[in-house]
């Protein structure tokens, strides 16, 4: 992966309606953590390096953070290049929604001292990550008593909330990875089905999707989208029980912890994702699965995939998602473990979950001719 940020900086500033983009500084106070994060990123994505397609073509993926009020991420590419972006308002959506979960003294209750939370409630009725950008968007400025009310009052806790985010934001980054990895920003582009591939719905509102999609195309698009969650999620895991955590604090942790706040941050993604679409107001559900489709995806790969790597990994992956119930109380629309056991069990969703396996299956076939390999290995 190239950490080249003028020629990632050249490439949407020179987009027809271009974006401003900003280079984090670790040694600044207002841009450290953005740094960590994209630091992190160009550390682990190293393995990328000497990818090819099956026309011996090389896996170039710039990545880096766009100016924007508008919460989103985006994979897409140039005749040299592939690009992944994430606006900052997504990265500071992020923080702030892994903070408010902290300061529920209920959410992982032996990490600090949970019990000097005061669980606070969201302010004016906004799902945490989202009131700030209102807030900011009509002009208002933040004050410390903002600030006091959605931040956990343990230090300790506090720390932890910003490693949740990075966790979350890291998952962000390996789905846009995955868009490029796993060839659907050259499929898509090559099918004339869309310029490029937006996280949100948000992208359709600036005419991305080609004028040629259908209700096929929407579909294939909503299948990518699994696929790029699946990536995600086995490689969020993978860095953690293979030893690759570069952020220090992470690593230094217990791996049963680690594990723990990896799972969590990928399922709340898809939470989250869903409720940034809502406050959007936005066309959703046109090329993004519902957040119980992505959930259950994300459930299937987890015991599918992960169980040779994690032990007792059905065990943790009910752990994990037994964490929303201890902010429902703040978050009343966040997942709730009952009804989603129960949606698990039933005949017609477990039919349709292996219809979408099938359909998975068939697309990965069609997606060879674009995805990235190791080719020395293949032989």
């Amino acid at each position: 992966m190239l950490n080249d940020y003028a020629q990632f900086e050249q490439y949407f500033r020179s987009k027809t309606g271009p974006l401003q983009t900003f280079q984090p500084d670790a040694e600044d106070e207002k841009t450290h953590l953005y740094a960590v994060s994209l630091s992190s990123l160009f550390n682990l994505a190293a393995w990328t390096d000497g990818l090819q397609n099956p026309q011996g073509q090389n896996l170039n993926v710039l990545g880096g953070f766009i100016e924007s009020m508008m919460p989103n991420a985006v994979a897409e590419r140039d005749d040299r290049n592939y690009y992944i972006g994430i606006n900052n308002a997504l990265f500071v959506t992020i923080t702030e929604f892994a903070m408010f979960c902290f300061a529920q003294k209920q959410f992982f209750p032996d990490v600090g001292e949970a019990e000097t939370e005061n669980s606070p409630q969201p302010l004016n009725g906004y799902a945490p990550g989202l009131w700030l950008l209102r807030h900011t968007q009509s002009g208002e400025r933040v004050s410390d008593e903002h600030s006091r009310h959605l931040i956990p009052r343990c230090s300790t806790r506090y720390i932890q909330s910003i490693y949740l985010a990075q966790l979350m934001t890291r998952f962000v980054w390996l789905h846009e990875l995955a868009h490029c990895n796993n060839g659907h920003v050259s499929f898509v582009q090559d099918r004339k089905i869309a310029d490029r591939i937006h996280e949100l719905d948000d992208g359709l509102r600036a005419a991305q999707l080609s004028k040629r999609s259908n209700k096929k195309n929407l579909r294939v698009l909503k299948l990518l989208e699994f696929d790029a969650d699946g990536s995600a999620l086995k490689a969020s895991l993978r860095i953690q029980t293979d030893g690759l955590e570069n952020i220090d604090g992470i690593a230094k942790q217990a791996l049963d912890t680690r594990i723990d706040l990896a799972l969590f941050a990928a399922y709340a993604m898809t939470w989250l994702f869903e409720e940034i679409q809502a406050y959007l107001d936005v066309r959703s559900g046109l090329t993004h699965p519902s957040p119980f489709d992505r959930l259950q995806n994300l459930f299937h790969i987890t015991v599918q995939h992960l169980g040779e790597h994690i032990p007792n990994i059905e065990e943790r992956r009910e752990s994990a998602f037994k964490r929303f119930d201890t902010v429902r109380d703040a978050i009343p629309k966040i997942f709730c473990t009952d009804s989603i056991r129960s949606r698990l069990t039933d005949d017609v969703e477990i039919s349709r979950a292996a219809k979408l396996n099938t359909e998975l299956e068939s697309l990965r076939t069609q997606l060879e001719p674009f995805s990235f390999f190791n080719l020395s290995n293949e032989s």
